[in-house]
């Protein structure tokens, strides 16, 4: 029965918990329980480094794996992201580049009529456009702003 005695070790505990936190990013989307898997493996290491000298408690174990946790999740956060998924710019669909859409020409694919949305042809899709004017399917009309996925746009003035 003394092997069952491994299993009780804070060290062999502390690993398991970190090594299942880590595994369990994967379930769930954030990027942010990898850091407490960190926190509980920096703790088994600690607390097995300390075990020789002094008997480390729970208390300060659990101030130890909150500490780590904290920190690791604050300073490294930031850097395994950009590795993981890059270093994109955009946060989301809020993030347009106005400069890719402000002043652009688009055909009015159906009616858009104030207050009721319309669709429009830009870059090879159909989008959603608001106008404070009606404008009829077939003319063109010019992008003034946009509202998340809803282009607004005005009558382009014929030339």
């Amino acid at each position: 029965m003394d092997w069952l005695s491994n299993f009780t070790d804070p060290f062999f505990l502390w690993m398991v918990a970190g090594i299942v936190l880590i595994f369990l990013e994967f379930s769930f989307p954030g990027f942010i329980v990898v850091f407490f898997g960190i926190g509980a493996i920096l703790t088994a290491v600690i607390t097995q480094l300390l075990s020789g000298f002094v008997t480390v408690s729970f208390t300060a174990q659990m101030i130890m794996f909150t500490v780590f946790s904290v920190l690791s999740l604050i300073f490294l956060r930031k850097y395994a992201k950009r590795m993981f998924y890059g270093d994109q710019k955009s946060g989301g669909l809020n993030d347009f580049n106005e400069d890719d859409f402000t002043g652009k020409i688009v055909k009015v694919a159906k009616d858009i009529k104030p207050g009721v949305t319309g669709k429009v042809e830009f870059q090879g899709s159909t989008w959603n456009a608001s106008s404070k004017e009606r404008i009829k399917a077939g003319e063109y009309a010019e992008i003034i702003s946009h509202d998340n996925l809803t282009l607004k746009v005005k009558r382009c003035v014929e030339e």
